[in-house]
């Protein structure tokens, strides 16, 4: 036997040995504390906060909208413009939808208290998504009864373990969970870089040579948005259509933003650049924005409805939200005129606010989605949300302009965006009232950004 095996042994019973006669703790055998250390310990330990503390970020006593939302809102009796909301055609207002509404309420009730499979699965649910489905020129459509929860839900229902994901570095944090739940390989690419996202599929593709026997087993997928929330970009497709067919892998497309806002009909970006939509082979979109109701919708040609965890297992759309969107679909359809406004307004605010001082304004000429950025950040992203911050105060307080500081899960995003000022264009503003914000968001830009 080596000489190193009962040397090891040796040290091995001793510790046992050791272990077995070691006297046990007995913490009733310590010495008890007297009534004046006890008053003392407890005089001086101060309890962890339950939340972190407040650092300016949010107000504790936000002012609340009185009545009806819109580009108009009231606040505290007082008339303010909204640019907050996403609103973007006008529909949350429109008349035909509240009397959908209403009827929708007298018809079905508030609710449907069940999920899809189980009895929560109402006529006008599949009504709604047949109408989805025409309307967009493809094969099926699947209603989910949460925004959040129609990307992050479709996204691990196509992509597996050992599958590839390739994403923008701007997506939303919907589309985010999406992937992180899918548990796939992840590769981001440069937002809207197309020259960056050919580099990995090229390395890619080198991989798949070496590996053939993986390759064949390995889905390539690809997460992006077309209109980027975060940014206001409008997704290059014509370039990502390009690169499917030359490198083979399935586009996941969110149009949460896109929907009901590009193309001359407001059917999203493929729309907007006139292409087939059967080369988007995954749809999903919200309902909750230009439709003016509640949840979103995943459309394609083929795929599995019941993977989907937000259709599986939460509860049905309420059915008068099916119904008002529902009219809501006949509205788009019988008034394409609303997309070129809005569009054409768009272009109009972000030419008002062009030479802005002090700020760089982000997004596409005709995407209403505004972001303002300094132009001279510092190296501290608090001190530059705070400098933004205070724009959007004075907008509020002076000139009774609601914007808001786009706000993030700092420490949850898998790319933290540059701090900005999210701004919305929607049709319910006047050519007038547009020149008028901006001049006001011009000059709080300028007064704040020279000292």
């Amino acid at each position: 036997v080596p000489l190193y095996h009962i040397l090891f042994e040796t040290v091995l019973v001793l510790l046992v040995i050791r272990l077995v006669f070691m006297k046990s703790y007995n913490i009733s055998s310590n010495s008890k504390l007297s009534k004046k250390e006890e008053e003392e310990l407890i005089k001086e330990w101060a309890p962890e906060p339950l939340v972190a503390p407040d650092k300016g970020k949010f107000r504790s006593e936000p002012r609340l909208i009185t009545g009806k939302s819109g580009p108009i809102v009231q606040i505290d009796g007082i008339k303010h413009y909204n640019l907050t909301s996403l609103n973007f055609i006008n529909f949350l207002n429109e008349k035909k939808l509240v009397e959908a509404a209403i009827e929708g309420v007298r018809q079905y009730g508030v609710g449907s208290c069940g999920p899809r499979g189980f009895y929560g699965t109402m006529d006008v649910h599949n009504n709604l998504e047949k109408r989805i489905a025409e309307f967009l020129g493809r094969e099926e459509a699947v209603l989910y009864s949460f925004l959040y929860a129609t990307a992050s839900s479709a996204i691990p229902s196509y992509s597996k373990r050992g599958d590839i994901i390739f994403y923008d570095e701007a997506v939303s944090f919907a589309n985010q969970r999406g992937i992180i739940s899918s548990r796939s390989q992840r590769r981001s690419f440069k937002h809207n870089d197309m020259e960056d996202f050919e580099r990995l599929l090229k390395l890619q593709a080198k991989f798949d040579q070496e590996n053939p026997k993986l390759a064949k087993i390995t889905r390539r997928f690809v997460v992006v948005e077309g209109l980027y929330i975060n940014t206001g970009n409008i997704l290059p497709l014509p370039k990502l259509i390009e690169l499917k067919y030359k490198y083979k892998f399935r586009i996941l497309l969110d149009e949460s933003y896109s929907f009901g806002v590009l193309g001359k009909s407001g059917k999203g970006i493929a729309d907007h650049f006139n292409m087939p939509p059967e080369d988007i082979d995954l749809m999903s979109a919200s309902l909750e924005h230009s439709v003016a109701s509640s949840g979103g919708f995943c459309c394609g040609d083929s795929f599995v409805r019941l993977s989907g965890l937000g259709y599986c297992f939460s509860a049905s759309s309420p059915p008068l939200f099916a119904k008002t969107a529902l009219t809501a679909f006949d509205c788009m359809e019988a008034k394409p005129e609303l997309f070129t406004e809005l569009q054409t307004k768009s272009a109009l605010f972000r030419n008002e606010i062009a030479k802005i001082k002090g700020l760089n304004v982000g997004g596409d000429k005709t995407s209403p989605i505004v972001h303002l950025y300094l132009n001279e950040p510092t190296s501290s992203r608090e001190a530059d949300e705070a400098k933004l911050e205070t724009i959007v105060q004075k907008l509020l307080d002076d000139h009774k302009i609601i914007v808001s500081l786009a706000k993030y899960l700092d420490h949850d995003e898998l790319h933290l965006p540059t701090p900005s000022i999210r701004l919305a264009v929607t049709i319910g503003f006047t050519e007038n009232e547009i020149k008028q914000v901006a001049r006001a968001v011009k000059a709080v830009a300028k007064e704040v950004c020279s000292k």
